[in-house]
């Protein structure tokens, strides 16, 4: 069990408890020319299945003994979904959500930086078929209910059918840009 408090001398309080059991393992054969790994993040540890996930692990390190290099080119990749892990900055999905801060992109220092300045809202960047939103009421994996900032969170669309729909605001970047501020998408 954890919680999150925040308070400060401009009369912001919020508070939110919340449950949280992570699991990983790395399982390597004896000879040791295999390796595998798998994790589960979830809110009720009833959920989690550490023999079924000990077992993926060790399936994983069987497939890679006999790994080989692959020339570079095009390939298609099937990622799993702790690829994807939202609360992870280092995750591929964790990396896009941080980038979609407007204020790095609008001073240059962001992947949706537009070319000549501004940011890259609007544009379609990525396959019709990438749609990406938080939702902190998501039974499966929730988040918190406010920001680091304090900033109420919810249901948000940042990427639809490819084309980025939205953009995080800090109070700061919000108040000098004259939007509304708008909390950031893996508030976890």
């Amino acid at each position: 069990m954890q919680f999150k408090a925040l308070r400060n001398s401009k009369g912001l309080e919020a508070y939110q408890q919340s449950t949280n059991t992570d699991f990983s393992v790395t399982v390597r054969t004896a000879d040791g020319r295999g390796s595998g790994y798998a994790i589960a993040d979830v809110t009720d540890p009833a959920k989690l299945n550490t023999k079924a996930l000990t077992q993926r692990a060790a399936d994983k390190a069987i497939g890679s003994v006999n790994a080989k290099a692959i020339e570079p080119g095009k390939y298609t990749v099937i990622l799993e979904p702790a690829a994807l892990m939202a609360g992870d900055d280092l995750s591929l999905l964790g990396g896009l959500l941080s980038g979609l801060d407007a204020r790095s992109a609008d001073e240059g220092r962001s992947f949706m930086t537009k070319k000549g300045g501004g940011n890259r809202k609007g544009e379609k960047l990525f396959d019709e078929r990438v749609n990406i939103y938080s939702d902190p009421l998501n039974a499966e994996v929730p988040g918190n209910a406010f920001d680091d900032e304090g900033l109420p969170t919810q249901r948000m669309s940042w990427v639809e059918k490819g084309i980025v729909k939205n953009l995080y605001y800090s109070r700061f970047w919000a108040e000098k840009n004259k939007v509304a501020p708008r909390p950031t998408p893996a508030a976890s």
